[in-house]
């Protein structure tokens, strides 16, 4: 099927694409602000012409070698979230990581001091939205993108939002623990934030979107 337009989360000058917002995040929420949260990327598409269980050890590296580089009293202070795909948790076992594969997104986030995803996610851009500190770092980490998009992500990098190695997402947690929302509420990490979800996440707390999308069918 062809469609005739499509609706955005945020601002683009695409002919066929109407901007709207991030419609998946109705309202904010409270945190007690208890844990690393770290969320796990699930298998990837079934069709590209991958090794699966490769890309699937390349994505938990990244989340071991976090791990490997964090104190131990943040290490107390881990849940981490895998999917139905990692068949083998031992390693955070003998770490005693709390896992906690059933617990809702949302429920997470409320228990959440900062949250870090190994993966390029709609949940990494809800968090933005949300006002939750977050991190990330993934293989590849501009492989996915679009050219155009490449100068947006980047930013994010200078921003220490998002990482090019796990050493460096580690130290930086290490560094803020104590003080995360201080640093994410830091003139440099706000701007780059609301900078990138006027194009990628536009909030949608006083967007009344179902009469917008009323409006547009």
């Amino acid at each position: 099927f062809r469609s005739d337009y499509f609706i955005s989360w945020g601002k683009n000058n695409l002919k066929k694409t109407i901007p709207t917002c991030n419609f998946r995040v109705q309202k904010p929420i409270k945190r007690e602000k208890k844990f690393l949260s770290i969320i796990c990327r699930a298998e990837r598409n079934r069709w590209e012409p991958v090794s699966r269980p490769i890309e699937i050890e390349n994505d938990l590296q990244i989340v071991k070698k976090l791990i490997d580089f964090l104190p131990a009293p943040i290490k107390k202070n881990i849940t981490i979230k895998l999917r139905s795909s990692h068949k083998n948790s031992l390693h955070f076992k003998k770490q005693k990581i709390i896992i906690n594969n059933n617990i809702p997104f949302i429920s997470l986030m409320k228990k959440t001091k900062i949250a870090f995803f190994n993966y390029d996610s709609t949940g990494f851009l809800e968090n933005l939205n949300l006002d939750i500190p977050t991190i990330a770092c993934w293989p590849d980490l501009f492989g996915h993108l679009h050219p155009k998009a490449i100068a947006d992500y980047k930013r994010l990098v200078d921003a220490k939002i998002i990482f090019k190695s796990p050493f460096d997402a580690a130290k930086h947690i290490s560094q803020n623990w104590n003080n995360i929302d201080e640093w994410w509420s830091s003139k440099k990490v706000k701007s780059t934030v609301i900078f990138f979800k006027s194009k990628y996440s536009k909030d949608s707390f006083n967007y009344n979107f179902a009469k917008k999308l009323s409006n547009i069918l």
